[in-house]
Order: C-alpha cells, then sequence, then structure tokens
C-alpha cells in the first residue's frame, strides 16, 4: 500500500499543486460575451478582466456577442478593444479595465494579426469568430 510518505506520491501531489497555482493565475480569455448599459448609458461588461465602452450610446439601443466584430490588441496601450455592431448599426468598442494590462505573448493562437502599419494586432470577423480571438487573462 502506499502512503504520502512516498517519495513518487510526494512529487506527484507537490506537481499537482504548482500546476492548480498557475491555473488559478491565468486563463484564456475572450471579447464579453454579457454586457449591459450602465446608469450613464456606457456599455459594460463584468466578463474578466472587466470591460468598458469607448462612448455612451442611446439607452433604445441594444448589444450582443452575436454581432461580433473583431478585436484590437494595441502593444503600445497594452489594451484590447472589442468591437460589435449595436442594433443601430454602429460600431461600439469595449475597452478592456485600464488596471489590467495585456502583453503580445498573452495573444493565443494562430489567429492574431500583426498590422505594420497600425502597429496592433488584429482578430475578428469575417475570418474568425469570438470565440477564436482567444488571450491571456491574468490575475492582479
Amino acid at each position: 500500500m502506499m502512503t504520502p510518505d512516498q517519495p513518487i506520491l510526494r512529487k506527484i501531489f507537490y506537481g499537482l499543486l504548482i500546476s492548480l497555482g498557475l491555473l488559478t493565475t491565468a486563463w484564456a480569455g475572450q471579447c464579453p460575451t454579457t454586457m449591459q448599459q450602465d446608469g450613464q448609458k456606457y456599455w459594460v461588461s463584468n466578463d474578466p478582466p472587466g470591460w468598458k465602452s469607448h462612448k455612451p450610446t442611446a439607452k433604445d439601443i441594444t448589444l450582443t456577442s452575436d454581432r461580433f466584430g473583431g478585436v484590437v490588441y494595441s502593444p503600445e496601450k497594452k489594451r484590447i478593444a472589442c468591437v460589435y455592431k449595436g442594433s443601430d448599426g454602429q460600431w461600439i468598442a469595449l475597452l478592456s479595465d485600464v488596471y489590467h494590462p495585456f502583453n503580445e505573448d498573452d495573444l493565443q493562437g494562430k489567429t492574431w494579426e500583426y498590422s505594420p502599419e497600425h502597429k496592433d494586432y488584429v482578430c475578428g470577423q469575417p475570418e474568425h469568430a469570438l470565440e477564436e480571438c482567444q488571450f491571456d487573462v491574468k490575475k492582479t
């Protein structure tokens, strides 16, 4: 019978603890899928790391994740902007929380394309769906 004192079991146990610790510090994120307007008519989302639109919109506008257009990562600003088409046909950008910076190595997969002209990374329609444009969200 194996006991917790055996070296191999202890290595496995501590390996799992370290792995679990790493899993809680970063997880795959994507643009928000749940959005609502706040009292000042800004679009906000509590999906990690937290999002807010760049400007307020009219109260009768609806915004849903199925109208996702794309996402832009700015290495200079270390922020991500997710863009959706509102029910009025206008584009609305939600910006990632200013207190949660992103780095280039947080972008996941091969769906991100670098634009030398704009010095940013983009992912989105028509080539890629919201779920394909993933990035690491780290605990801060």
